[in-house]
């Protein structure tokens, strides 16, 4: 007698799900394939979405993924964070690759872009730390590959640097645009920026671990949010003399006419920074991270702080601030956790969410009694009064003290007693008003 052996019985049976209107998945556990069939546009998703079952969040698995013929996009988020993704094939139907659509693919190697492709949204590769090469099929009218990395037709705008790409890198000479995420999570040790340089995108420079320094050509004439952050060898930039939007200052990228400080290098050697007199404005993160500084001395010209401006700094442990600052914006000097000694000068009238959440060593701080508004978790320390009393973290029991560490409590030096500045008139210099917890004026200057 003769018996037909059938399949395996206790393999796993695919499993199925929908992606768009007309578009469906199969997972095939038995291959680690996932195959994406149908019509038209996959659906968007969210980037906290669970999707495809599950089966491509495995970092110990190794998955394909084949998108069949008549599907046109990949959705926003589609791919998020799926670990297990190590190689992808687009059908010539595709016309769109969303925003995040492959972030934070660790395992994917390469891309091949097919010729119908008109569309990448931003951040589509972001975080994919072992992409090597991004190639183009030589029909499509809108992208193309340049040594491996992805530009506009043109070479006009560059997308997407792969972030295992090492060594040093050139641009070639007619792009203007380095789009955002571009070149975030590179491995490359530098990047030469030609002189057709206008536009550098914020984010652009994000988490490069290598990268010493860069110098900003003369044509560069806007430069977005943070184009450098988190990279923890960052020295230095260098702008072209001829720039006529930007400048440089001991390696501190600046506005032109120094009224704006953008970005302190990470890396930049020496302990200690004045901020230049003069400048206004102290850009969002802008030394933010810094690996070295010990102690920063804020200009009397400054005027706004940024938020996040000096964000896990890991050795800060002395600030002042001069007058004029009126508000300390969230999370400004958050987890700087070396932190101990913090002038606020009576111009500060707010101490926004988190401002020196994490700061836990703390030993001298002064805070004005112009200070009528503090923050949820603005200080991540206690407070008492000279008896020993535990204080409420509000601006109603802090304000018009000056705290210092005596017996492990901060306690108030001199309680109720704060001053305020005065300029006599024609003078240039402040002279102190004491005041007392009331508000009320006890004490002239003598030089009015």
């Amino acid at each position: 007698m003769t018996f037909a052996l059938s399949a395996d019985s206790d393999a796993d049976p695919p499993t199925t799900g929908q992606c768009g209107d007309d578009v469906y998945w199969t997972f095939y556990p038995d291959q680690s394939r996932l195959v994406i069939e149908g019509l038209g546009d996959m659906y968007e998703f969210s980037n906290s979405e669970e999707k495809w079952g599950g089966n491509l969040y495995n970092p110990d698995s190794s998955v394909s993924v084949e998108i069949g013929e008549g599907v046109t996009s990949v959705g926003e988020f589609a791919f998020y964070g799926c670990v297990s993704l190590t190689s992808v094939v687009f059908p010539d139907s595709l016309t769109d690759i969303d925003s995040d659509a492959f972030n934070k693919c660790v395992n994917l190697p390469s891309i091949y872009i097919p010729k119908n492709v008109k569309a990448i949204g931003a951040e589509a590769f972001a975080a994919c730390s072992n992409l090597a090469s991004i190639g183009v099929a030589d029909e499509n009218p809108y992208f193309q590959s340049h040594e491996g990395v992805l530009y506009t037709e043109g070479l006009t705008e560059v997308i997407k640097c792969p972030a295992s790409k090492e060594g040093s890198y050139s641009l070639p000479d007619g792009v203007k645009v380095i789009k955002t995420d571009s070149f975030s999570e590179s491995k490359l040790e530098s990047v030469t920026l030609p002189e057709s340089l206008e536009t550098i995108e914020g984010r652009a420079f994000w988490f490069c671990d290598n990268i010493v320094s860069l110098e900003i050509p003369k044509n560069v004439e806007s430069i977005g949010y943070q184009m450098v952050c988190v990279c923890p060898k960052f020295q230095a930039f260098t702008v072209d003399p001829d720039n006529r939007y930007y400048a440089s200052k001991n390696g501190v990228l600046f506005n032109k006419d120094m009224t704006r400080l953008l970005i302190y290098p990470q890396a930049k050697p020496g302990d200690s920074y004045d901020v230049p007199e003069g400048v206004q404005h102290i850009d969002e993160l802008a030394l933010s991270e810094c690996n070295n500084l010990t102690e920063v001395t804020l200009p009397k010209s400054l005027r706004t702080l940024g938020e996040s401006a000096f964000k896990r700094c890991p050795k800060l442990s002395e600030v002042t601030i001069n007058f004029g600052l009126s508000k300390i914006k969230e999370c400004t000097f958050q987890d700087c956790e070396k932190l101990s000694k913090v002038v606020i000068p009576d111009s500060v009238t707010e101490i926004e969410n988190w401002s020196f959440l994490g700061c836990e060593n703390i030993t001298y701080i002064t805070i004005p009694y112009s200070v009528s508004v503090l923050g949820q978790n603005a200080f991540d320390v206690n407070f008492y009064d000279a008896k020993g009393k535990l204080l409420s973290n509000s601006a109603d029991d802090l304000r018009g003290n000056r705290f210092e560490k005596k017996d492990g409590k901060l306690v108030p030096v001199s309680p109720g007693v704060h001053t305020i500045s005065f300029q006599p008139m024609g003078g240039d210099n402040l002279a102190p008003l004491t005041t007392s917890s009331d508000g009320k004026l006890s004490e002239l200057p003598n030089t009015i």
